[in-house]
């Protein structure tokens, strides 16, 4: 199989091919090398996708990581921003039920791709993943999830509170005026200290990207 995807670069050089994980697909390094992009899965459940992402990051590159979102008809801004910052350390692929979103859902949707374009996806090619709270477990609906991006200027964090504590410390010290960059109208604050950043979040599954400058 191999041979054959070798034998289609050579004949269309400009192809962008994408590898597939689910329904048991490789994701190995003879793949990984071979393919623009990797599509991390077809999980259906928003809730759960921050995990599968992050345990990713550990093996594949952020550019390369095609990451889902996909809000559908029913999800309020929480739950729209929430599938948003799930793919915004990665490559964003945008799904769902983009038609049927209500004005705030979509306002999410928007503010959060424009975000991606202009702050965050620039600097993905020349960062490495990080984790401030460790590997998260795909069983583990409590505890809170984070991974971040390391870039010479600066530094991205994405943080998901699931159904646990409604604030989350993050042990990431020296960090320069970290601000959150997306959702900014949701309520979720962030306070810095000398043992790192504290997340706080008005309600359970909600999602923000923070900024530090180095």
């Amino acid at each position: 199989m191999y041979n054959w995807i070798d034998s289609i670069h050579i004949r269309y050089p400009n192809l962008v091919l994408e590898n597939c994980s689910g329904g048991g697909m490789r994701m190995d390094y003879e793949a990984l090398s071979r393919h623009q992009l990797q599509s991390s899965s077809d999980q259906g459940n928003y809730k759960k996708y921050p995990s599968i992402i992050v345990g990713e990051l550990a093996a594949v590159l952020p550019e390369q990581l095609a990451a889902w979102a996909y809000p559908i008809s029913s999800s309020s801004a929480e739950e729209a921003a929430f599938n948003i910052v799930s793919a915004m350390l990665c490559r964003i692929h945008l799904s769902g039920e983009l038609d049927k979103l209500s004005n705030k859902a979509m306002e999410q949707v928007v503010n959060g791709i424009a975000v991606y374009k202009k702050q965050i996806s620039k600097y993905l090619p020349q960062s490495t993943p990080f984790f401030p709270l460790g590997m998260p477990s795909f069983t583990d609906s409590v505890s809170a999830i984070a991974v971040g991006m390391k870039h010479a200027e600066k530094r991205f964090v994405a943080v998901w509170r699931l159904s646990g504590k409604n604030q989350v410390r993050l042990p990431v010290t020296n960090a320069a005026t970290p601000k959150i960059i997306y959702p900014t109208n949701l309520g979720v604050s962030i306070k810095n200290g000398k043992k790192g950043i504290t997340v706080s979040f008005p309600k359970k599954y909600m999602a923000v990207v923070i900024e530090i400058s180095n």
